[in-house]
């Protein structure tokens, strides 16, 4: 159930921005935006993208993925928040959008505002219960749930990562050999392709 809507809602926005901007390819491990800068929208067309706040002392703290079809940036963009950054997981290919362009999708799209307080919504409550969820895990069980979030089918249908281990490590809020220890002793490097 869940998954259709996540599905509906996807499709809505595709539909919404569909040709607004052209298509930008963004290469694995690129930020697509970064603390400091601006804030921007960006609509997810192939890939997946990692959307994350960085703390001072550099720990990293995993928002949520974005895949095909997710928006991503809305919510510091109208909060007007400048602490963000989204990271191609994999190569990516996204559509960057201003409020402009949301503007003049607003002027085809009269219900667009409300679709916009659902995305905002959803996203929200989706991300605390996330972070609840994690807090009191162990490190090896972050990996995993970040390793399940990125990984996608290889040619011979088992699940492959591609991401290098100090990128998982700044996903999961851990250190780089942390990772390795605990990927080694479950004997799970192979599933990383980088």
């Amino acid at each position: 159930m869940v998954e259709n809507v996540q599905d509906t809602r996807r499709a809505i926005w595709e539909e919404v921005l569909e040709g607004v901007v052209e298509p930008a390819y963004v290469p694995a491990g690129d930020l697509i935006f970064r603390p400091g800068a601006p804030p921007r929208i960006a609509l997810i067309r192939a890939g997946i993208v990692r959307v994350f706040l960085s703390g001072t002392n550099g720990q990293q703290l995993t928002i949520r993925y974005g895949r095909r079809g997710d928006l991503v940036g809305l919510a510091p963009l109208l909060a007007g928040s400048r602490t963000w950054s989204a990271e191609a997981v994999v190569d990516t290919t996204v559509e960057i959008l201003t409020m402009d362009h949301v503007r003049s999708a607003a002027g085809r799209r009269p219900d667009l505002p409300w679709l916009i307080a659902e995305h905002v919504a959803t996203w929200a409550s989706s991300a605390l219960h996330t972070l609840q969820e994690t807090c009191s895990l162990p490190t090896a069980a972050r990996i995993a749930l970040h390793l399940g979030a990125i990984a996608l089918p290889s040619h011979d249908g088992l699940p492959v990562a591609h991401i290098t281990q100090q990128r998982l490590a700044d996903a999961a809020g851990t250190a780089r050999e942390v990772v390795n220890r605990e990927l080694s002793a479950r004997n799970l490097v192979p599933m990383l392709s980088v």
